[in-house]
């Protein structure tokens, strides 16, 4: 053993040493203390100090009255079962209004196996979205990386457009595919606003991830709804203008998160 590494032992176990000199030291340490007058005298002069050191109790007193009144009860968080079906709850709220008032042609355009499989994947991928967002809300959890959810989304749900639909024609692609865009990110932003007033009562400690998880959550409901809505069952117009809704949902969330967190970085503390 060196004396560096004797330094650093001393240093660690000083505080728990009482009366006699490295009675608590390993027997590799008590046979480098035997040789080396550097390190007894180290060991010596700690034990000495912290022997004679004494805390007044009307000092440790006048140390915990403070911090006892500062501390008040909370009410404890939900579990993450419950936060999840909260946001599942959210989400399907506003796709249902969404819905009411922009229409049903899209699903009845679809076939009737189309429409358990579409209905399928926007159920799996809002729920897992929710169950992110849920443990997002919980410091020590170990929640789904946003990043992760949205290109798990993106792979499943192009894959499954490629699979269930067979015209490839382009249409109009630029018009109708701005429109549903647009109408798909206006479905999503109350979807997004209400997922942040319960994110609230959490303490989120990845915003990035977090802004992230709900744009994703968010996509999902205006995806809904433009699926429910539009007629237009051409894979060039799904693949890229309803899949985009989810995707720029996801960026604009993360860059909430962003800013969310730059602004905490910088803002005043209070003393």
């Amino acid at each position: 053993m060196t004396c560096r590494e004797m330094d650093d032992l001393i240093l660690f176990t000083s505080a728990r040493l009482t009366s006699a000199l490295g009675d608590k030291l390993p027997a590799e340490a008590q046979a480098h203390l035997a040789t080396c007058p550097h390190c007894r005298a180290l060991l010596g002069s700690l034990v000495a100090d912290s022997a004679g050191r004494t805390v007044s109790p009307a000092v440790l007193e006048g140390i915990r009255k403070p911090i006892l009144a500062s501390v008040t009860p909370v009410r404890p968080m939900p579990g993450t079962a419950a936060l999840t079906a909260v946001f599942c709850l959210l989400f399907g709220l506003a796709a249902a209004v969404g819905s009411f008032f922009l229409g049903f042609a899209g699903f009845h355009a679809l076939s009737p196996v189309d429409r358990v499989a579409v209905c399928f994947f926007l159920l799996v991928l809002a729920i897992a979205a929710a169950f992110a967002i849920a443990r997002n809300m919980r410091p020590a959890a170990r929640g789904i990386p946003g990043w992760l959810l949205l290109t798990a989304a993106v792979l499943a749900f192009e894959g499954l457009f490629f699979l269930l639909l067979k015209d490839y024609s382009p249409g109009r692609f630029l018009h109708s595919g701005v429109i549903c865009l647009g109408f798909g990110l206006l479905c999503a932003l109350p979807a997004a606003l209400l997922a942040l007033f319960v994110l609230r009562k959490g303490y989120v400690v990845a915003p990035v991830a977090t802004g992230a998880a709900v744009g994703v959550g968010a996509g999902m409901v205006g995806l809904t709804v433009i699926e429910l809505h539009c007629p237009i069952e051409t894979f060039p117009h799904v693949a890229v203008w309803h899949v985009g809704i989810f995707v720029l949902s996801a960026g604009m969330g993360a860059l909430a998160g962003v800013l969310s967190r730059n602004f905490r970085a910088f803002a005043p503390r209070s003393s």
